[in-house]
């Protein structure tokens, strides 16, 4: 998400996802998690009533190993899916793939107790960088009526000043200040915006996107 190579930044959820695998990944990711519930007598469970945690329970850390993966689907589908939450798995493993670097990430899920939410699903993603620093990557899954809505805020902090920073990982965006306040904005597009602050020693870096 914030790797070097992230003139990515720039781009949205929809615009890197191949959508002629779209339905394979999805029902693979649904073979899996069937295949990691029925063993996984062992293992904490994710799925049902009694598995939801309450409002006054820590999120749950879903280390690596925890169930059964595949290369092709991302962990955060997998949970989503053993939750139950089936309208959002394929949304998921969409915002997971592009957020993260798929090495090493930790992965938080937290599911509210049953309530006029019930079924939304947060996250927190903390995904390794090269340099040893870590990007947290908060997540929120919503099933709707025609499928999944999502959105996502991933913010890094960076040695760099802003004006470096702004050009290392978004390209050729354009930052403007925001009267008033120690951020600079850039509007992606519609749904997306990143925002820049300077510290006393480096620039704090957020980039918010809302997927419907």
């Amino acid at each position: 998400m914030f790797a070097p190579r992230a003139p990515v930044l720039c781009n949205s959820v929809e615009s890197n996802v191949a959508m002629n695998v779209r339905l394979a990944r999805y029902l693979l990711i649904l073979l899996i998690a069937v295949f990691s519930t029925a063993r996984g007598a062992q293992a904490e469970p994710v799925a049902g009533d009694s598995a939801r945690p309450a409002n006054n329970q820590s999120p749950q850390a879903v280390q690596p190993g925890a169930v059964p993966q595949a290369p092709e689907v991302s962990r955060l589908a997998l949970a989503v899916a053993q939750l139950g939450v089936l309208r959002c798995v394929e949304r998921a493993d969409q915002v997971a793939r592009f957020v993260g670097r798929g090495v090493k990430e930790v992965l938080i899920v937290d599911r509210p107790a049953r309530g006029t939410s019930a079924d939304m699903v947060a996250a927190t993603l903390l995904v390794p960088m090269e340099d040893g620093n870590y990007s947290t990557v908060e997540i929120n899954l919503f099933p709707t009526a025609s499928g999944c809505s999502a959105n996502y805020s991933a913010t890094l902090q960076v040695p760099e000043s802003c004006t470096q920073a702004e050009k290392k990982y978004y390209g050729d965006l354009v930052f403007k200040p925001l009267e008033g306040t120690p951020y600079r904005l850039s509007m992606i597009n519609d749904n997306a915006r990143a925002l820049s602050r300077k510290l006393s020693s480096g620039c704090l870096l957020t980039k918010h996107e809302a997927i419907r």
